[in-house]
């Protein structure tokens, strides 16, 4: 009898966290985030390995503004699946919100060399003249142009204007009808004191 209750009492808890994973993941959906994640809570506690449960809960921290415990479940999901480019990018973003710049780079860097994985989570550019971001486009997507974009507001944010600027150049040659890249190279060449900097403001006004 107990060698029977084992594998069906396994197979309870782990189709009770699927529920509760898919209740979690419709809650977040309608913007409940603190219902979501009670019951991504509740998933794991069923079944610490279900690996999915992790990024939704990361997800979901990040929209409670609890950066540090996303930070937590981004690096625990990609010790369980690495090389997702999907959770690489969020952890990369999430760790330049946080001023973690050296590991933002790294992961960007690495994200680079990833091919892009399916996936439907939308992401947002930021500026580095403003706090407000913009919707962009998905991990599936081609996003290289962002990905230099970042690149280049990590170097600004290490004081490495150089290279900054050459992230951004990259950007723009990929995409130059984005104001944006053009005001964050501004910014880069005030640091070293160019003047073309007036040019790049001019254009991203244009």
């Amino acid at each position: 009898i107990f060698l029977l209750a084992g594998p069906a009492g396994a197979q309870e808890k782990r189709m009770n966290a699927e529920k509760l994973y898919q209740q979690g993941e419709e809650a977040y959906n309608l913007g409940n985030y603190t219902e979501a994640l009670s019951l991504l809570d509740k998933c794991l506690q069923e079944n610490p390995g279900y690996a999915d449960a992790y990024l939704s809960r990361a997800a979901t921290r990040e929209r409670v503004k609890d950066l540090k415990g996303a930070h937590t479940d981004y690096n625990i999901y990609l010790s369980l699946k690495p090389d997702q480019p999907e959770a690489v990018y969020s952890l990369a973003l999430l760790q330049y919100r946080m001023e973690m710049y050296p590991q933002s780079k790294e992961n960007l860097l690495k994200l680079l060399t990833l091919p892009p994985g399916e996936t439907s989570t939308i992401y947002f550019k930021l500026s580095a003249s403003a706090a407000g971001t913009n919707q962009i486009t998905t991990a599936q997507s081609a996003i290289k142009p962002e990905i230099f974009n970042y690149l280049g507001l990590v170097d600004t944010k290490l004081k490495q204007y150089g290279s900054a600027i050459h992230w951004f150049d990259s950007a723009i040659s990929l995409q130059n009808k984005e104001a944006d890249y053009y005001v964050n190279r501004g910014i880069a060449k005030e640091g070293i004191q160019d003047t073309t900097a007036y040019s790049d403001y001019k254009k991203a006004l244009q």
